[in-house]
């Protein structure tokens, strides 16, 4: 019975793990969408003030203030040279931007723009709201 109890309480916790790795992204671009003003007042400040780094909540925060761009370090996978970096961004100017393409070219098609530095290494941004752009980057 002891068993039967601890494989149930173990299935049941893997579930949820799960769950909440599937769901996690649509969780937080929902937190975005329902606290915008927050945060966009808060990006436009760091970029004001010019700040490069911050952290917001459990989040790591970089900051681009001449690109206009502050980036929401949410989580990530993998060990080198084999990591899948996620997380959200806000852009002044509402265009998709990751900050580690520099001059490399994004291809956009309507929400939805890739990337790639060759080999396996790329990316992909989507606009979820105005000014707001869910980010995968993969090295």
């Amino acid at each position: 019975m002891k068993k039967k109890v601890i494989w149930i309480t173990a299935g049941a916790a893997l579930t949820l793990l799960i769950g909440w790795l599937v769901c996690r992204e649509g969780l937080i671009r929902s937190y975005v969408r329902a606290d915008r003003i927050r945060l966009e007042q808060y990006a436009l400040s760091l970029i004001a003030e010019g700040k490069t780094e911050d952290r917001f909540g459990p989040w790591r925060v970089c900051c681009y203030p001449e690109e206009g761009m502050v980036e929401f370090y949410t989580g990530g996978y993998g060990l080198a040279p084999a990591s899948v970096y996620k997380g959200f961004y806000y852009s002044v100017h509402d265009r998709h931007h990751i900050a580690v393409t520099g001059s490399f070219p994004m291809e956009e098609e309507g929400d939805i723009a890739t990337w790639s530095l060759g080999g396996d290494n790329g990316g992909e941004s989507t606009r979820f709201a105005e000014h707001w752009f869910w980010f995968k980057a993969w090295f």
